[in-house]
């Protein structure tokens, strides 16, 4: 039916409304689920080995090589005992070496040395000597033994002892699963952690995405960094950071894959939410049960707003746009707290015990002014044990018979 809407009354002078029922209030007492709703662990920390020497046989096996082995007491070592010697011929030698002579017949030595001729004829002669020289080679050797006694020390672990156990003062890292039913719909709220502003550390389970490219698959494993800015120090330990696997696209409640509720309204555009991911998808959904999941596992972490989200099997890339915990139309909201790391000085720390999460639509957590109200406890606590390792180092004589040549 083609129609045209026209304005039927209107009141120029009006200055205030007034409700009609100015004594009924209307306040939504939202409930709340953590998961885990508590968490206990203890933390290790291992001593240096502690070394427990005793005196095996190495003190009776020498005194008794000394007596029958004529070891030396002072030094472990005995005299080497040596074989005859062996004579290994591997053949001869042979030199020779040729020298020739002249020698004159028919002169004799007159006075003064002088030649004299005698009668008769002159004879001169050239005479050779041949010298040869044999020699057999070969190798001479011989061989001995000389025993030796040298400590061996053989260590046995007998197991760990505990030294002390202490209470850890302050809450570990991890993140927590909310869920929060009942509040008021379409309503952005705050989260407070024992009494401190925690919405930075929210994870929503719908991200505000904008594709940069490709396609995100439900399963993958997304991977969201900080892009860093300028040639400062890397502050890469302390920025935000996350590691999620990725849900449906309108999983609500179930498994990530197969889920038994599904969103039917995007809460930030009140659209018709997809099952499926595209190339323009502007909602990324997280699996914020395996964030949870496990302690310090595959999963953790928190997000900022222009964090470049990477997926890592099929390579889309998006950034976010926006962090928003936006109840939805049905009143219920999901996500995950990030416990900060409390050894780092840049994010708050909580102390271990019990205390209440909270999620109100007053950014001062100040609940009279407050319209819902979803609270609920988490209670913490860890053990530091030391430990350190006994391990029994026996003394044993080690006899050794090595050959000398």
């Amino acid at each position: 039916m083609d129609y045209a809407e026209v304005e039927w009354l209107s009141q120029t002078f009006a200055t205030r409304s007034e409700s009609v029922t100015p004594f009924l209030i209307s306040f939504w007492q939202g409930t709340l689920e953590l998961t885990p709703a508590s968490d206990t662990w203890v933390d290790t920390v291992r001593l240096e080995a502690k070394i427990i020497n005793t005196e095996g046989n190495y003190a009776e096996t020498l005194a008794n090589a000394a007596k029958t082995l004529n070891v030396d007491p002072q030094t472990g070592f005995a005299p080497t005992v040596w074989n005859s010697w062996v004579d290994n011929w591997t053949g001869q030698d042979i030199t020779e070496v040729t020298r020739s002579r002249n020698e004159t017949t028919g002169f004799r030595n007159g006075p003064g040395g002088r030649a004299v001729a005698l009668r008769g004829t002159l004879t001169d002669s050239v005479i050779e000597e041949t010298f040869r020289e044999v020699r057999d080679t070969g190798v001479s050797t011989r061989s001995g033994v000389r025993t030796s006694v040298t400590e061996q020390f053989d260590r046995t672990s007998v197991g760990d002892r505990s030294i002390s156990r202490d209470i850890i003062a302050f809450m570990r890292s991890r993140n927590v699963q909310f869920i929060s039913k009942k509040v008021k719909p379409l309503t952005q709220l705050y989260a407070f952690f024992d009494g401190k502003d925690v919405t930075k550390y929210c994870v929503p389970k719908l991200l505000e995405i904008n594709m940069i490219s490709g396609v995100f698959q439900v399963e993958e494993t997304v991977i969201g960094t900080m892009d860093q800015i300028g040639l400062g120090e890397n502050t890469t330990n302390q920025s935000s950071r996350i590691t999620f696997r990725v849900a449906q696209s309108n999983h609500k409640e179930g498994s990530y894959n197969t889920p038994t509720t599904t969103y039917s309204q995007n809460p930030y555009t009140s659209q018709t939410l997809q099952p499926s991911y595209s190339s323009t998808s502007n909602i990324l959904n997280v699996d914020t049960f395996s964030l949870s999941n496990e302690p310090q596992g595959s999963f953790s972490g928190y997000v900022e707003s222009g964090m470049r989200l990477i997926g890592q099997t099929s390579g889309a890339q998006a950034t976010i746009t926006n962090v928003r915990l936006l109840s939805d139309l049905s009143a219920t909201l999901i996500g995950s707290f990030f416990i900060p790391n409390p050894n780092t000085t840049i994010h708050p720390r909580f102390e271990t015990g019990s205390k209440t999460f909270t999620l109100v639509n007053n950014n001062l957590n100040d609940q009279n002014l407050a319209s819902t109200i979803a609270e609920e406890g988490f209670s913490s606590s860890g053990t530091l044990e030391t430990v350190q390792e006994n391990i029994i180092s026996v003394r044993n004589a080690r006899v050794e018979n090595k050959q000398d040549i």
